[in-house]
């Protein structure tokens, strides 16, 4: 603009504000940053593709090597041998009948090279794309990529095997038959050695069939697709609300050992290897965070974990923190609520250990079944395609379960249905609070009855659960809670807890109102406990006692599972709100009934 001595505007009277050129500007750039974005995830794959390759070169040349030395060339060596040597035996009927030359170049050399494409294949598909690139596992879906996964092995090399032989030897072409069939130097690669009708027989069909159905009734791949804390310091553990920890075995040992660490918070909060350390080490590090002589912790002390380098703080870090530690209204965290914090973070560290353990459990019961089901679907198939007439003996096994069907039938039925609840339905974990109600049974606004059920072991066959209150001890099989109503507590997240008032007759609408402030204040000042108030309505009018019937419905945090601290917190709720009855002159009194006094039999 200085040079030619303009002011920077357009001669066509179009300036940088037009609305049109800032859109086409904006998608220029949008187009620009998307395109680098591409060139860059690119770069990061190809990089990913040669460390992937450099430790495999080595083994795949000597693989290679061995394939070559000790597999193909003597195969090629022996029909070399044959064909040009001992005349190609058997040839006694031309074309008919496959050469025994053929032969060796068939099985020693073609189908180990298909064979050695299908290694090949799965080294890419899966060692490379499925498990260390994200493009596969978002074009398949979580699921399928994991069954992909989980076919590595012979189910993977077999089927694709079966694929290659159907693309490069199966069929009436030339190339099924030779590869080499268009020249005329080589007679022993090309249609003057005879292979008879073996590359489109019903036989090879057969097996090739075969070898790609194994890849769908696999069983490994079956289960993939079916198928995640001194005297003080006790009296902060004695308020903490009864739990027991589960058992763990030592199933997941090594894949879980930084959970299962003595200091799975960090060596500087301090040993949490049962739930009486973890809450000794969270008194040690709430009176390490105390500033001066304050009993009480801010929470913008512990907002500084949220801090970045350039001094702002992450919002999704200071939610959860929120959620986590669930500040009163002025701020501050007590000592009792930090150590209650920690300890709910704990907890569910060790149902995690504890959900894996039964989780191998159920997976290990599950694949017997699975690998029963595929070993006898094999077993058919193959004698099928063999030629086998299998229909006498699927007749005679038939017959033979029908026999049983009459003694067993009723228990497999259950046995079944109770295999479908853990595998399908899943209505429970370990340690959930679960109670057992008929499919049409009403239930009680008091919460569960006894306290529910605690779960305490699940296999594919029976629960082990324990009664919340009385801490009874039972098993049940899962057939027998297959037609239950399973409530799941834990599940049961932000309940409502209904209490019932009564007030007197006389009372007035400011009375009410005042009570209904007071009561959603008391609510809010305990934000650990409490959510917000749902309701506060009359429910029922008794003009012979002459009382109203009100219901103070308040929604709670924790969910029902903790099944006794809501029962406290309700217990405070209630004793606050007799008070304030009490304090407004709002109580009510049940008026004095009439006694019958008669000693006479008859009208008593």
């Amino acid at each position: 603009d200085i040079e030619t001595g303009s002011d920077g505007s357009s001669n066509d009277g179009v300036g940088e504000n037009d609305p049109s050129k800032r859109k086409t500007k904006k998608n220029r750039g949008k187009f620009v940053r998307n395109f680098q974005s591409f060139r860059m995830r690119r770069k990061v794959d190809l990089d990913m593709l040669k460390e992937f390759v450099e430790p495999h070169r080595r083994s795949l040349r000597l693989k290679c090597f061995m394939v070559v030395s000790y597999v193909v060339l003597p195969s090629f060596l022996m029909s070399c041998t044959l064909f040009y040597g001992l005349n190609n035996p058997p040839n006694e009927k031309s074309l008919e009948e496959a050469s025994v030359s053929w032969w060796f170049l068939f099985i020693g050399v073609r189908q180990v090279l298909t064979f050695c494409l299908s290694v090949l294949l799965e080294l890419i598909i899966i060692d490379f794309f499925t498990f260390r690139t994200r493009f596969f596992p978002k074009l398949l879906g979580t699921k399928l990529s994991l069954a992909v996964g989980q076919s590595k092995g012979w189910p993977f090399l077999l089927f694709f095997w079966a694929v290659f032989d159907m693309i490069f030897l199966y069929g009436t072409r030339q190339f099924s038959r030779h590869w080499l069939y268009y020249q005329n130097t080589f007679a022993m690669l090309n249609s003057t050695n005879p292979s008879g009708n073996i590359p489109d027989s019903k036989f090879y069909r057969r097996i090739i069939y075969f070898s790609l159905g194994l890849i769908v009734t696999n069983s490994e791949v079956m289960k993939s697709s079916i198928n995640g804390s001194n005297t003080f310091m006790t009296s902060i553990y004695e308020n903490l609300d009864e739990w027991e920890e589960p058992e763990l075995q030592d199933a997941y040992q090594a894949v879980i050992d930084f959970i299962n660490s003595d200091y799975p918070f960090s060596p500087a909060f301090g040993k949490a290897t049962a739930r009486e350390e973890c809450a000794q080490s969270s008194q040690h590090t709430f009176d390490k965070l105390l500033v001066g002589r304050r009993k009480v912790l801010d929470f913008k002390d512990i907002c500084k974990i949220a801090e970045s380098p350039d001094g702002t703080n992450d919002k999704m870090k200071v939610l959860e923190l929120v959620r986590l530690f669930q500040p009163n209204r002025a701020g501050e965290i007590t000592k009792l609520e930090f150590v209650k914090s920690i300890d709910s973070v704990y907890k569910q560290l060790r149902l995690i250990l504890a959900n894996i353990n039964s989780s191998s459990q159920i997976d290990r019961a599950y694949g017997q079944i699975a690998n029963l089901i595929f070993g006898v679907a094999a077993v058919l198939i193959g004698l099928f395609c063999l030629g086998v007439n299998i229909e006498h003996l699927v007749l005679g096994a038939a017959g033979l379960l029908v026999s049983f069907a009459f003694l067993i039938g009723a228990a497999a039925s259950k046995y079944l249905e109770g295999i479908l609840l853990i595998l399908v339905r899943k209505p429970y974990d370990i340690g959930d609070r679960v109670c057992f109600l008929e499919a049409n049974a009403g239930t009680d606004d008091n919460g569960p009855s006894s306290g529910g059920w605690i779960v305490e072991s699940v296999d594919l066959y029976t629960t082990t659960v324990r009664l919340g209150t009385t801490r009874e001890y039972a098993t049940f099989t899962n057939g027998s809670l297959s037609n239950s109503r399973i409530l799941n507590l834990k599940r049961s997240e932000k309940p409502n807890v209904y209490m019932y008032l009564k007030f007197t007759m006389n009372v007035t609408q400011e009375q009410l109102d005042e009570y209904r402030s007071r009561i959603i204040g008391f609510i809010k000042d305990r934000p650990r406990e409490w959510i917000k108030v749902v309701g506060f309505r009359c429910t029922h009018v008794e003009t012979e006692l002459q009382y109203l019937k009100y219901a103070l419905i308040v929604q709670h945090r924790e969910s029902w599972q903790s099944f006794a601290t809501i029962q406290v917190s309700k217990g405070d709720v209630f004793i606050f709100a007799l008070h304030l009855q009490k304090e407004l002159c709002m109580e009510y009194t049940a008026p004095k009934m009439p006694v019958q006094l008669s000693g006479d039999p008859a009208s008593s």
